[in-house]
């Protein structure tokens, strides 16, 4: 069973390539980060939030959650381009889908 919010030929490959032991190991660890992240999301730092968002860009990808790494990308750039105002505004939506991708890979991870 795979969410609308996860690309489930990614979680396939992960799984082949590892097994569910490092599908679990994945998402645990990508879970586990998930306080801190959303933290420096909602806390108007902007180069925090920039910093997690370049993160999350490499993370949400290896785990399928597409849209979350591209909207993190989205930030990321904006920052390098010294975006303030569009940081903000991406900052919000990152962390409205941050919230979205962890629930599904939840869901995802009972399904393991």
């Amino acid at each position: 069973m795979t969410d609308a919010l996860l690309d489930p030929t990614r979680l396939a490959k992960l799984r082949k390539l590892g097994g569910d032991t490092l599908v679990t190991s994945l998402i645990d660890s990508f879970l586990a980060e998930a306080p801190s992240r959303r933290a420096a999301l909602e806390g108007g730092d902007l180069a925090a939030a920039a910093q997690v968002a370049h993160t999350l860009v490499a993370g949400a990808g290896q785990l399928g959650a597409t849209l979350l790494g591209e909207q993190a990308k989205l930030l990321d750039e904006a920052h390098r381009r010294h975006d303030e105002a569009e940081v903000r505004q991406l900052a919000k939506q990152v962390l409205t889908t941050y919230d979205q991708a962890l629930a599904a890979l939840r869901r995802y991870r009972e399904t393991v």
